[in-house]
């Protein structure tokens, strides 16, 4: 890479930085091809990009950042950043899934918000449910009252026709 080419994907990595919610530092210690690509989709069709890049040019994008600082004890080796640009708990369930027994793929740390999160945060955070299962809950919280007092409604005019229907079979 040449210099222009190095102060345009610092550039790149910048905006990626301030357009996402929060993201992930994670290292690759031996993930094959074929995971790597199942789970750059994985992340895309979560709302996410998964992003190698050099540790200097991710350390240049981010000075001046106010998490510059916590992050920099993790841009060791072999990393790989998730961001994600959506829902942060659908992108953590999608890294999750790779991590193995054997370390070859590890979620070092991330941040969301202002907060920094270690692996163990990360881990939490997949477990939660997502926002569209959240609404969901909600929706189904809100509705189910009213689903309760429309059913006590129409109760009194159907049991007065059974009434009447019992009535009318007697004679």
């Amino acid at each position: 890479m040449n210099i222009n080419d190095k102060k345009q994907c610092v550039e790149q990595v910048k905006q990626k930085f301030d357009a996402s919610r929060a993201f992930f530092i994670t290292h690759n210690l031996g993930l094959k091809a074929a995971d790597i690509t199942a789970l750059r989709r994985e992340i895309k069709a979560n709302g996410g990009e998964f992003k190698v890049v050099k540790n200097t040019l991710i350390r240049k994008a981010i000075a001046g950042k106010p998490y510059s600082k916590d992050v920099d004890g993790d841009l060791n080796g072999p990393v790989a950043i998730a961001f994600s640009y959506k829902d942060p708990a659908a992108v953590a369930k999608a890294m999750v899934k790779y991590i193995d027994e054997k370390n070859r793929f590890q979620v070092m740390t991330g941040i969301m918000g202002a907060d920094k999160l270690s692996s163990k945060d990360v881990i939490a955070l997949s477990k939660l449910p997502g926002r569209d299962e959240l609404i969901a809950t909600a929706v189904r919280t809100i509705a189910a009252p009213l689903q309760s007092f429309m059913g006590v409604l129409t109760a009194v005019p159907r049991d007065f026709l059974n009434v009447l229907t019992a009535i009318k079979d007697k004679k």
